[in-house]
């Protein structure tokens, strides 16, 4: 039986990108599943600008209280499905690094104005890997009959993160690329698929609950910095456009993170909420090219917060470029 090239390679190209210390967020279709032994490798350029004029901290993000960021970070992400023990599963590994400036407003104790200082910093950042496998809904696909046979419903994954405290980090500035501190995350992705799953008919609700742990960093400006669990969610509604394109609506909130300095509190809980956009077009049977932008407008007067995101994903499998070379002959 001959299995037509638009079941098979398209869905090749469904990439998983995890979240990174910046970004923070998987994006549309992250949990997508492929055939097993696909290889993929994701380049992300992202952009991040944050004005805060109240009390929030986060110096991951570089939001502290009257300040204002720019964040020019790139993502490098490599990426395998795999058989894991009869379930689908997918194991990533990240780097990133880029540019970080803050400025940040310092109340002056002698009278009612503010002192403006600058931080920057560069380089690398704190490496993560991560594993995701399927619950429920996406049994392992280990070749071109599975592959066109696999019509999901709904899935269910668990997803875990973790980050390894190596990038750069000054302990005498505020603004860093890396943590100095051990963190990870935890998350349980839910896609369900509405109508054929067939391409240009693909149409998909995804939500994603997840919960982000941060260890002490034992030396944040000489203090010891410790902070609560990071609550999030995310959700997308996608929907293929095209053949070789396809578009989502973005949503993000988040809650918690309430800091401490030497044991005393800094700064106001975290409640942010962004809404913005994707768009996914196919290049060809290896690679797409994405853009992204969200924004937190919707309604936080003390922090306008801003990210665009261009990515570069190409992916592989030997199978099919064995059977491409066939079709060649």
């Amino acid at each position: 039986m001959k299995i037509s090239k638009p079941k098979i390679i398209p869905v090749l190209l469904l990439l998983t990108v995890f979240a990174t210390a910046q970004a923070a967020d998987d994006g549309a279709r992250a949990y997508w599943k492929t055939m097993e032994d696909t290889n993929f490798l994701s380049f992300q350029k992202l952009e991040f600008n944050a004005d805060a004029s109240d009390s929030q901290f986060d110096p991951s993000f570089g939001i502290y209280p009257n300040s204002e960021t720019d964040m020019d970070i790139f993502v490098l992400m490599y990426g395998r499905q795999m058989n894991l023990f009869g379930r689908s599963a997918m194991f990533s590994a990240s780097i990133y690094g880029g540019d970080i400036s803050s400025e940040i407003g310092i109340d002056n104790p002698f009278d009612s104005t503010s002192i403006r200082s600058r931080q920057t910093a560069s380089g690398f950042g704190d490496p993560s890997l991560g594993l995701t496998v399927n619950l429920h809904g996406a049994p392992n696909i280990a070749n071109f009959y599975d592959m066109a046979n696999y019509e999901p419903k709904w899935t269910v994954d668990v997803s875990g993160l973790i980050t390894i405290p190596v990038g750069e980090y000054e302990d005498d500035s505020a603004v860093n690329l890396g943590q100095n501190r051990w963190w990870g995350r935890i998350a349980l992705p839910v896609v369900y698929y509405l109508g054929s799953y067939a391409p240009l008919y693909r149409t998909s609700i995804e939500v994603t609950p997840s919960v982000l742990v941060f260890a002490e960093n034992d030396d944040f400006l000489g203090q010891e910095m410790e902070n609560d669990p990071l609550f999030q969610l995310e959700a997308h509604l996608t929907h293929d456009i095209t053949r070789t394109l396809f578009g989502s609506i973005d949503f993000m909130w988040r809650k918690g993170f309430d800091t401490e300095l030497d044991g005393d509190d800094v700064g106001d809980e975290l409640e942010l909420k962004t809404l913005g956009f994707t768009v996914d077009y196919m290049i060809n049977d290896n690679a797409t090219v994405r853009f992204s932008y969200h924004s937190n407008f919707i309604d936080d007067d003390d922090l306008d917060a801003d990210m665009m995101r261009f990515q570069f994903n190409y992916g592989w499998n030997p199978l099919v470029e064995n059977v491409k070379q066939l079709e060649h002959h």
